[in-house]
């Protein structure tokens, strides 16, 4: 089955946040906050209703971070290295498949 792991654009994340009455101090806050955790999994659901049923997302795991050059998850040309993604979160990926 696809598995996902998001990485959010945190000022993106707290606009949505803010459009449903949801405010924190920081973005990073958001994270814990189980009524965020519900419109992400309601964006999920709605992307995954344009896809055909073996397309679907049927496990995520947010991201604490996004991705970037500096962390080495990126190239300069902004494409995802999978090998150090695979390695970095490794455990992430096992729970999800896992469950």
């Amino acid at each position: 089955f696809l598995a996902a792991l998001v990485a959010l654009n945190m000022d993106q994340a707290e606009l949505a946040a803010a459009a449903e009455g949801l405010t924190v101090e920081k973005p990073e806050a958001l994270l814990d906050e189980p009524r965020f955790m519900a419109i992400i999994d309601l964006r999920i659901d709605a992307k995954n209703q344009q896809l055909a049923r073996f397309e679907t997302i049927k496990k995520y795991r947010i991201l604490r971070n996004e991705f970037s050059q500096a962390t080495g998850e990126l190239t300069p040309s902004l494409k995802v290295k999978r090998n150090v993604v695979l390695e970095r979160y490794a455990g992430l990926i096992e729970d999800m498949y896992a469950e």
